[in-house]
């Protein structure tokens, strides 16, 4: 075992040379590759299993790095095992580089050339020193779990004795601690619980029967039984334990269905154990673990279930599944796959049957597609020929293609089919005379993917040719436009329901949204729409598959990053589902629009919900958000960020200005009417924008909204607010003072007793008091006239603090990871609230004083009983720090702006709050997953019979 893996470019050999002596000076123990050796699969285990058994993962980051390939493999098998991963930079000329987003989200410790090496390397030392005890055993179980694994999961290398032990210790304390955990080291430590507990069931029969041989024996069989008894009991807790913090673990890879199922074994040990535990409670000891326990099954069935938005999985073909069609009229499924086959499956995940082609490359499908009456079903091959059959499966004619055909559609009167294939073609087909009617030329590459409108007028076709043709049916299949604007391969097209508007998808990882107001009488009249910032960068990986919902309100895309979108029809990102291992190919809507069912490399169909706790995703900004804030009466959202841009959004989530300053701004105030915004400038500046209706202008400086700006402090201003009255705008700076203004820009007074910047300051919503928080370590209270009158104490920077409803209460947020609430009359500390992993960088009460939201750079939203500091729900939606939060003006819902560029509004009543985790009904919770459950254990075929059984 080492301290460190370094991952590096050898063109940097010579500062790894002096970073590695370094290290084997202050006595670490080093992995690091020193020679070329040629890329082969000996030598790539060596550098798996170095990774392997190294604490740490150390990533040392230039230009030449960020450009290997190898480095870039080195970097996912840390992340597959979970490792440490601490970030070097030691060439910051990163501008034509791409950073792998697991080393852009964590700190970086500087070992430039212009940076002090020794200071820099102290900050290494006491990182590597960090929770060592935690790396330690992460790394050791970890390798015994590798073995076990790679020996077949034999028996004979689980974990007994006191080592079993150690480890349900270790996962139960630890298991939020970073690095966290992974499902495999989950499951190591259970499956050795198990054998623990079915040789104790031997124990405890062997026992039973020496009762019964003599009564001579009896006593001691009895003195036995009892610690057989006790220590199975002891080894079903751990095992319940086990069980959650599998069911977390599995959470956190997006394994919804798996994290459930484990949840709710979990929960039924725990209703079976139950009577057994409160027999045994003698002492207030014995109560409070028992409580703790109760707790911890349900706070994870509970996160299991608010997390949750599959459904149901299908599991069965043997190969990628291409496509789905979902039957309009009967409970059918069609899958398509890899395998040569074609699958027919009931809604609810029941295998009807399968028709096989062959794994030839000649006979792979490519298609499907059900007719409008659900009585018909096509299928396409590479071999050239699409196959018709009936809704049952039986096969009713063939219409010979004559190249590879990569799509099928049906008309909606179901008397035509269109088929799409490589040799750059449409093909029109009678289909009860099985004769081609038109054959549709235009294309210079392959045809990918087909849309039919709803009164079947118009057709639209996406090609390999980066193109997308609009067909007049209605006018002798005439071509009317060949839209262009994507960048390779477009994969799919799809029409909303009044062919007003198509979205289409294409390899170059972007999505786009085409309008026409009115095909009729403007035929060619397609355009981008110009919504396309968050579409033009909607997956990181070719989309592969586009379509609206029936109503045609949303549309949902699917792309080789495994993720599946879901979008508002102006473009608006509303939801990602998150699960799918491998590329996702195809999607479909059922057709009441309430669900999306996808297909996969993985080998999967899955069912996702639409419905439940769908947050709104808003994005427009290109860089990491600062900021976010709601005008007075709920109608405005603003945002800021790195980008430089204010973005305005209206109530529907719909961008309606961009103000742009050229430094950049900290943080934006709404006044209290609602008719001005104010910034806080990194040149030092405060500025004022008026709020008109009118968004018509683009430069908000040459605007008459732009009201005015002045210099306010000697550094950069770091948060600006309007007073309650709106008379008066306080401000925050990086010179370690805050200051009051009249809205006119006249300075009144400073209030001086920082003693290092001063990173936000906030007025009482009576306008009495103000609070200001520091890098200093501390947060203040002042009265208006700038008179200290508390010090609140924090052990690290105070990010950001802010006043209760009704002025009684300031809570804090600090990068000591807690979050403090504290009394306004006396300065007094009223409650701590841990649950953070990271800093925390905003804390606000609700409007109503009733809770508390937190966000940190552990890129969780938490939500608190503001009465009894207990925590309600652990949100994880964004993939970046949660910078700054804003509550709703007298609704609940609540904004979060993050470093991944995004806005997110939650709808807090979706969250089906539970304000007493330790005193809900169990079985409730069970019994509502396993309604969510049912389909998937019943039908399907990789679960175990005892999981069948979970809910029975």
């Amino acid at each position: 075992m080492s301290d460190a893996f370094i991952s590096y470019s050898r063109k940097n050999k010579a500062f790894v040379q002096k970073l590695a002596d370094s290290l084997k000076i202050a006595a670490r123990k080093i992995w690091v590759d020193w020679e070329g050796i040629p890329l082969s699969s000996e030598w790539w285990k060596e550098i798996e299993s170095g990774i392997e058994h190294a604490n740490t993962f150390i990533f040392i980051i230039t230009p030449e790095s960020l450009q290997s390939e190898v480095c870039g493999k080195e970097i996912e098998h840390a992340l597959k095992r979970g490792k440490r991963i601490v970030p070097i930079i030691q060439n910051d000329n990163l501008s034509d580089c791409t950073v792998h987003p697991a080393i852009a989200a964590l700190n970086w410790i500087y070992f430039r050339e212009k940076d002090d090496f020794e200071k820099s390397f102290q900050d290494l030392l006491n990182t590597l020193n960090t929770d060592l005890d935690h790396l330690h055993t992460h790394t050791r179980l970890l390798n015994r779990a590798l073995e076990w694994d790679k020996q077949g999961r034999d028996k004979s290398f689980l974990l007994v004795g006191r080592d079993l032990q150690a480890a349900q210790q270790w996962l139960s304390t630890h298991f939020l601690n970073d690095p966290k955990p992974l499902p495999l080291h989950v499951e190591y430590v259970v499956s050795s619980e198990q054998l623990k507990i079915t040789r104790q069931k031997r124990i405890f029969t062997a026992i039973v029967t020496g009762f019964i041989i003599t009564l001579f024996l009896a006593a001691f069989a009895e003195y036995q039984r009892r610690d057989a008894v006790n220590a199975k009991n002891n080894a079903e807790k751990n095992h319940i334990v086990a069980l959650s913090a599998l069911g977390k673990a599995r959470l956190l890879k997006d394994d919804q269905l798996g994290s459930l199922l484990a949840s709710v074994e979990a929960a039924k040990k725990m209703h079976k154990l139950a009577p057994v535990i409160e027999a045994e409670v003698h002492s207030a000891k014995q109560l409070q673990d028992e409580q703790s326990l109760k707790t911890t099954v349900q706070a994870a069935l509970h996160e299991a279930l608010y997390a949750n938005y599959e459904i149901n999985r299908l599991e069965g073909h043997s190969n990628a599944v291409l496509k789905v069609a979902i039957n309009p009229k009967k409970d059918l499924i069609a899958s398509v796959s890899y395998d040569g086959s074609l699958r027919l499956w009931q809604h609810d995940g029941h295998f009807i049957k399968s028709i096989e082609f062959s794994e030839t490359p000649q006979n792979i499908i490519f298609s499907v597609d059900f007719s409008r009456d659900g009585e018909q079903l096509a299928v396409s091959t590479r071999s050239g020929w699409v196959y018709l059959y009936d809704s049952e499966g039986n096969e009713i004619k063939r219409l010979r293609h004559g190249s590879s055909v990569h799509c099928v559609l049906f008309s909606p009167d179901g008397r035509l089919l269109f088929s799409g294939g490589n040799d750059h073609s449409i093909k029109v087909w009678d289909i009860a005379t099985a004769k081609m009617l038109y054959e549709l030329k235009a294309h210079q590459g392959a045809v990918e993917d087909l849309s039919i409108s709803k009164d079947g007028r118009w057709l639209a076709s996406a090609s390999s040719d980066n193109h997308i043709g609009i067909w007049d049916l209605a006018n002798n299949y005439k071509l009317v436009q060949m839209l262009s604007g994507h960048e390779d391969r477009v994969y799919g097209v799809s029409f909303n329901q009044d062919s007003t508007l198509l979205v289409s998808a294409s390899a170059d990882n972007s999505i786009k949204l085409w309008k026409n107001p009115n095909p009729a009488q403007n035929p060619e009249g397609w355009t981008l729409s110009s919504k396309q910032d968050a579409l033009s960068t909607a997956h990181s990986n070719w989309v592969y598959s586009v379509r609206f919902s029936p109503n045609g309100d949303i549309f949902a895309s699917a792309s080789a990053d495994g993720m599946v979108k879901l979008w508002n029809h102006d473009g608006t990102l509303l939801k990602t589902f998150r699960g799918h291992t491998g590329a996702v190919q195809g999607l479909n809507f059922s057709p009441d629009g309430k669900q999306i069912i996808t297909a996969s490399a993985d080998k999967s169909v899955r069912i996702f919900s639409l419905g439940g706790n769908i947050v709104e995703i808003l994005q427009g900004h290109t860089a990491s958000l600062k900021d976010v804030t709601y005008s007075p009466n709920g109608e405005w959202l603003a945002s800021t960020g790195s980008d430089k841009t204010v973005i305005l959004w209206n109530k529907s989530g719909l961008v309606q200005r961009r103000i742009r300053y050229v430094a950049g701004l900290r943080t934006i105030d709404f006044s209290p009417d609602g008719n001005f915004l104010v910034g806080a400038g990194y040149d030092n500046t405060i500025v004022i924008w008026a709020h008109p209706e009118d968004s018509s202008h683009d430069d908000p400086l040459k605007m008459t909204g732009y009201v005015k700006a002045w210099v306010a402090q000697g550094a950069s201003v770091k948060s600006v607010r309007f007073s309650p009255d709106g008379k008066y705008i306080l401000s925050a700076s990086a010179d370690n003072t805050l200051k009051l203004w009249k809205t006119s820009g006249e300075f009144i007074r400073s209030f001086v007793g920082h003693t290092d910047v001063v990173n936000d300051a906030n007025f009482s919503p009576d306008g009495q008091r103000v609070v200001s928080s520091s890098a200093d370590s501390t947060a203040r209270i002042w009265d208006i006239e700038g008179n200290l009158l508390y010090i609140l104490p924090h052990n690290d920077w105070v990010n950001r603090s802010s006043f209760s409803a009704d002025s009684k209460k300031v809570v804090s947020a600090s990068s000591d990871r807690l979050v403090r609430v504290w009394s306004v009359a006396d300065g007094k500390l009223l409650k701590t609230l841990e649950g953070h992993h990271d800093w925390v960088w905003d804390a606000r009460f609700s409007f109503d004083d009733k809770l508390i939201a937190s966000g940190g750079a552990d890129d969780t939203l938490r939500l608190w009983d503001a009465e009894t500091g207990k925590m309600h729900h652990v949100l994880k939606e964004h993939t970046g720090w949660i910078r700054a939060l804003a509550f709703k003006p007298k609704e609940r819902a609540l904004a979060t702006a993050s470093s991944d560029m995004t806005v997110i509004v939650w709808t807090l009543d979706a969250l089906k709050e539970d304000s007493d985790l330790t005193t809900s009904k169990l079985n409730d919770l069970t019994s509502q997953a396993c309604k969510i459950l049912h389909n998937y254990l019943q039908n399907n075929v990789n679960l175990s019979d005892s999981e069948r059984t979970i809910c029975q």
